[in-house]
């Protein structure tokens, strides 16, 4: 089951955890943020997150969370398909 709110939690609590932004912690608090429906955090959180990518010289992760972007951009989260 998905609970938007406790991933959000968790995310925030993996980034203080870490004591720093990562660019996976920030991915996937961008895609609890949409599944809560916060989707103006989701972008702005997605967007550090493709600029932490960019500068970690990261550019395929950066592409990835950019296809992710997209769908909070159209105000959808972002849930991984399973054929």
């Amino acid at each position: 089951l998905r609970d938007g709110g406790r991933a959000v939690k968790l995310a925030h609590g993996a980034i203080a955890s870490q004591g720093q932004e990562t660019v996976s912690c920030l991915d996937t608090l961008a895609a609890a943020l949409a599944e809560n429906g916060d989707f103006e955090s989701a972008i702005k959180t997605a967007r550090r997150a493709m600029e932490l990518a960019r500068t970690s010289n990261r550019p395929q992760i950066a592409i990835q969370i950019g296809t992710r972007l997209e769908f909070y951009q159209q105000q959808q989260p972002y849930r991984n398909r399973i054929k």
